[in-house]
């Protein structure tokens, strides 16, 4: 199966504008981390977090800080489905 497009994934030309206009002032070191609230320091990862199913934005995010929400969102889902046999009955 096919990878979904950047786009079809969220991360189309809207996202990247908005990456890139928000890139000054994240640089500057100024901006507050939408996850965890800490200043995101000039040179540090940095992502332009999406908000719960991809509606809207929350806004900069440190790398790690919004790949361990998706991570939590990605094991909750798994573990739904696993209810822990090795064959459905």
């Amino acid at each position: 199966m096919p990878r979904p497009s950047t786009t079809q994934r969220g991360y189309g030309y809207l996202h990247q504008r908005r990456r890139e206009g928000l890139r000054p002032l994240v640089e500057a070191g100024i901006v507050r981390c939408a996850r965890c609230q800490k200043i995101i320091a000039a040179g540090e990862r940095w992502e332009l977090d999406h908000a719960a199913g991809k509606q809207g934005y929350l806004g900069p995010s440190h790398f790690t800080c919004n790949r361990s929400a998706g991570g939590k969102v990605g094991a909750a889902i798994t573990n739904a489905k696993n209810h822990g046999w090795s064959r459905q009955w």
